[in-house]
């Protein structure tokens, strides 16, 4: 068959690159007489569909990343693509799925199916850590700009009939700036979202930072299900992390991410911590309204948490509660000489497939400069531990027992 493309778009590169020729030949649209893989629309974006939806089965990745580099804007319709290498996202580029009521196009939607899905291909086994969606600085995209304002949206990424440790539904490597996701479902794969350092020329950041992501669900992966580093000035919302799979595996891992804040997000039923918060934390890392749900270890686990030369900072949690982690503690501060602040939280003791957490509310170890007011602090065994350092704490209530047996009292001023 010989297909001759149409499109509507123009490419989104800079100086240092050109658009190249389709390495496949696509057709026109359906209205065009071709089976319509490829669609330009007048928007000047494109609309690609699955290379099996027109009878030729092959890595999806191919068609959607030539679309990307011509338009800058790609919409999948509501159906499953199959990937056996990396979609890549070019600065200014958006990958997106389709809304079919406002879209009015595309293929009808598999059994069940609303968004796009993109599956890792079980055949796909790389030598080095790899993402599905992947998000390159400058040099290793070869891009000819920074890299800025790349963004995917509206996709679920399956990775779980994958059983390579290398590959994460989304991979980082070097200082991407203003990167969005919204409205992503990460299923499987090593971790995640998965991240690795370049260093830029000019630029001091060597890791994604002012990261906006919004609905982002990270779910049943091999290890972390956020595995966050130097990940900062960014704000996180209204995120999931659960069920990662294996001994010491964390929700969300969040190491030297200063001045980002994480708001409304959940991390539950991990294999170790819901949360685990360590490094520099100059500028304040925030969770504001967050919450943790039946993980193995600790709700919150904040340790060796310091400050950097330049910057004021330290971790503050703000509102949430935390539920039924049944590991030693629901809020544990360790080895932190950055200052902690815990302010109207609730710890909840709960049951977990016959067991009750925590067994200790709070605690706080060998830290200094913590602050806890106005919290409601229930563990099975106690509702506080202290070994060491130097705290506040104002206008709280602790509880031991199980529920339904719970003395309540106000815990005494320090």
């Amino acid at each position: 068959m010989s297909w001759q493309y149409v499109g509507a778009g123009q490419p989104v590169l800079g100086p240092q690159q050109s658009p190249q020729a389709p390495s496949v030949n696509y057709d026109p649209p359906e209205s065009a007489g071709g089976t319509g893989l490829v669609q330009g629309l007048g928007d000047g974006s494109e609309i690609v569909r699955p290379l099996a939806s027109v009878g030729n089965p092959g890595d999806d990745a191919g068609p959607i990343n030539e679309s990307l580099l011509r338009t800058g804007y790609v919409r999948l319709v509501n159906a499953v693509y199959t990937v056996s290498s990396p979609v890549m996202i070019p600065p200014y580029a958006t990958l997106a799925g389709i809304i079919p009521a406002s879209a009015g196009i595309g293929s009808p939607p598999a059994p069940g199916l609303r968004i796009p899905k993109i599956i890792a291909a079980p055949s796909w086994a790389p030598g080095a850590a790899a993402g599905v969606l992947q998000f390159f600085s400058q040099t290793p995209g070869n891009w000819g700009v920074t890299a800025q304002q790349q963004a995917a949206r509206r996709l679920i990424i399956d990775c779980s009939g994958n059983s390579s440790g290398n590959i994460n539904p989304v991979f980082f490597t070097g200082p991407c700036y203003d990167t969005h996701l919204d409205d992503l479902l990460l299923y499987g794969g090593h971790n995640g979202v998965h991240m690795t350092n370049f260093t830029e020329s000019g630029i001091v950041p060597v890791l994604p930072y002012h990261q906006r992501w919004n609905r982002v669900s990270a779910l049943q992966q091999s290890f972390r299900g956020f595995n966050m580093t130097n990940v900062t000035d960014s704000i996180i919302t209204d995120c999931l992390a659960g069920y990662s799979q294996g001994g010491g595996n964390v929700g969300f891992f969040v190491s030297v991410c200063g001045n980002t804040t994480f708001i409304g997000c959940r991390a539950e039923w991990s294999a170790a911590s819901g949360w685990q918060i360590t490094g520099n934390c100059s500028g304040t890392v925030t969770l504001s309204g967050c919450s943790t749900d039946h993980n193995t270890s600790n709700g919150v686990l904040i340790t060796a948490a310091v400050l950097g030369a330049n910057d004021g900072g330290g971790v503050v949690i703000a509102g949430g509660k935390f539920h039924a982690d049944k590991g030693s503690f629901g809020i544990d501060v360790t080895g932190s000489t950055a200052p902690v602040t815990v302010d109207g939280v609730i710890v909840e003791v709960g049951q977990t497939t016959g067991t009750f957490g925590p067994a200790t509310a709070f605690n706080f170890d060998t830290s200094t400069a913590v602050t806890v007011a106005g919290s409601v602090l229930q563990g099975t065994s106690s509702a506080w531990a202290a070994a060491g350092g130097t705290i506040a704490r104002s206008g709280c209530i602790g509880a031991t027992g199980n529920p339904g047996s719970q003395v309540y009292a106000r815990l005494a001023d320090i």
